[in-house]
């Protein structure tokens, strides 16, 4: 899924952990759990199949498959199978996944790029 998600570690001292939360990481969630029922290994939503259209990533769809509906939305979310890279062949779904985490990082304002650090980073 592509959109903003919370991230941070969180816990004590002695026991730290990094978590991400948001509607998009429930999103993500949920097409994991749909992908392994259709026994395809990838899905992605509009948003992710559009993103790659938009940034020339080659995201090409080998199937649109039936909306589903997810919990804790309203409208059935469109899912897709992309095509992935046949094994042996260019390895173009690399070279596509690193341009959208260039893409995303452009996007964001310098101030949400930089990682905290210290003790006053949690």
């Amino acid at each position: 899924t592509t959109g903003k998600v919370f991230c941070c570690e969180a816990g004590s001292p002695l026991r730290r952990e990094y978590t991400l939360n948001g509607s998009h990481v429930n999103l993500a969630a949920r097409l994991m759990q749909a992908a392994s029922k259709y026994s395809i290994p990838v899905l992605v939503d509009r948003a992710t199949q559009q993103g790659a259209e938009l940034h020339a990533c080659a995201c090409e769809v080998d199937k649109t498959l039936e909306p589903i509906s997810v919990k804790g939305r309203v409208e059935p979310v469109t899912i897709f199978a992309p095509r992935l890279p046949t094994p042996g062949g260019p390895r173009r779904g690399i070279s596509a996944s690193m341009k959208i985490q260039k893409a995303s990082m452009a996007a964001l304002s310098p101030d949400t790029r930089k990682r905290p650090t210290g003790p006053a980073a949690v």
